[in-house]
């Protein structure tokens, strides 16, 4: 009847039905976190191909996700199997994507940069006010002109530019062949790094000054 009170029994029945169903939920939230978890790997950062975002003796967290622009992914070298790299995406399918003294040029997009501080060498540049990218001091004659990203595939490049091979000499790499991205990357801060950086992305800076000296290793 509607409006009756329920008995003792009927309300100890749906009492114990949601204590069954929040036992139900926590016990399915907590499988997740632990499947989540053991598809993450922490990875030793060994070499300078992506210096200065990611430098040697930084850990990055490797785990499952979408490559999007701006994010650091690992995958299997093209030119070198078995060895793996990290590489930032920086054109997806669709995208029209080259470089020009080591930037990114192309028809849709060009990005913002700005001077962080220089050496003797090097010059180390706030790409996109996201990320940090190290360029020759001297110009680079070395040009990719601009091509189409192609369906199914992703246009990946160092951050240290004049010492790694990207898509500059592997072209457009399949989006399958990315086996993780790169969650948080842990390390010594610096002039322009956190400690702590999700994505491999340490920006947006607010101000920038390039007179400051060039970011360390």
């Amino acid at each position: 009847m509607w409006g009756a009170r329920p008995s003792r029994a009927g309300l100890g029945y749906a009492q114990g039905m949601g204590r069954r169903l929040q036992a139900a939920v926590v016990g399915t939230v907590a499988g997740l976190a632990g499947w989540t978890w053991l598809a993450l790997d922490w990875v030793p950062v060994t070499n300078t191909e992506m210096a200065p975002s990611l430098v040697p003796g930084d850990w990055v967290l490797l785990g499952p996700g979408a490559p999007v622009l701006g994010r650091v992914v690992a995958l299997d070298d093209p030119a070198w199997p078995g060895r793996p790299v990290l590489r930032r995406v920086l054109g997806l399918a669709g995208n029209t994507v080259g470089v020009e003294d080591g930037l990114v040029v192309g028809e849709d997009q060009r990005l913002r940069i700005r001077e962080m501080g220089r050496d003797e060498h090097t010059l180390t540049l706030a790409e996109d006010n996201g990320y940090l990218i190290r360029r020759l001091l001297t110009r680079d004659r070395a040009r990719t002109p601009p091509v189409q990203v192609p369906d199914g595939q992703l246009w990946l490049l160092a951050d240290n530019r004049p010492e790694a091979l990207d898509s500059r000499w592997w072209g457009p790499v399949a989006a399958e062949r990315i086996e993780q991205v790169v969650w948080l990357r842990l390390g010594e801060p610096g002039l322009w790094r956190k400690r702590v950086a999700i994505g491999g992305r340490d920006g947006p800076w607010a101000k920038p000054t390039p007179q400051s000296a060039a970011e360390p290793g």
